[in-house]
């Protein structure tokens, strides 16, 4: 019960926030023409050092001090948990497996939708966000795949073996063993996808840069 509260929360906050980028979406149009002209790259490169070393430090002091293990949940996994948690309910009509699949699906889809609103306006500072985001997000789908054996993961609700996507799915398919080496393979797609968001960034920079430098002369 307690999960489908979550669950319910997360598609609801999800909810507000696409009926929100519907009806303001020359707003965020226009806000994404302006980050064309902004120098992000520094503030960007510092955002990620600090989601780096607070999931770090989460991860290994989390047991020691719990409240860095909360802040690690609500914070640093805010750009994927609802997104996450609302998928559930958005695909829970289409059968047992889409259910549980719907959180990953939907943690990737916004992303996706992000990136194919930008290139088609050659936004490239927007599209590199967009980029970083979905390796961002499939760091973490990693994670919960190379967890689906042991489930220690931590969890607002109690954790069982039909409430982990991954053990659930895994385990249908026979593949409940080779957790571990399918989750390599999902950080390897993570890793790559925010280094090319990076280089987008940096890619852009380079061009501010020249420009700026050609009309000063």
């Amino acid at each position: 019960m307690g999960i489908f509260i979550i669950n319910v929360i997360g598609a609801f906050l999800l909810t507000i926030f696409l009926l929100g980028v519907c009806f303001e979406r020359r707003r965020l149009a226009d806000l994404a023409r302006n980050l064309e002209q902004a120098s992000l790259l520094p503030r960007f490169l510092l955002a990620t050092l600090l989601l780096l070393i607070g999931g770090t430090a989460s991860n290994l002091l989390g047991e020691a001090l719990p409240a860095l293990k909360l802040l690690n949940i609500f914070f640093f996994y805010l750009l994927h948990f609802f997104p996450h948690e609302g998928g559930h309910i958005y695909f829970m009509y289409f059968g047992r497996t889409l259910h549980v699949l719907g959180g990953t699906l939907m943690e990737l889809s916004l992303p996706l939708l992000l990136l194919l609103w930008t290139t088609q306006r050659r936004l490239m500072i927007s599209s590199g966000l967009a980029v970083f985001w979905l390796g961002y997000n499939l760091f973490y789908t990693a994670e919960y795949i190379a967890d689906a054996e042991v489930m220690k993961l931590p969890s607002l609700g109690e954790m069982t073996p039909d409430m982990h996507d991954w053990h659930y799915l895994l385990e249908k398919m026979n593949l409940l063993s080779y957790s571990k080496v399918l989750s390599v393979f999902v950080l390897i797609f993570s890793y790559f996808f925010m280094s090319m968001g990076i280089l987008f960034l940096i890619s852009r920079e380079i061009r501010l840069k020249a420009l700026f430098g050609l009309r000063s002369q």
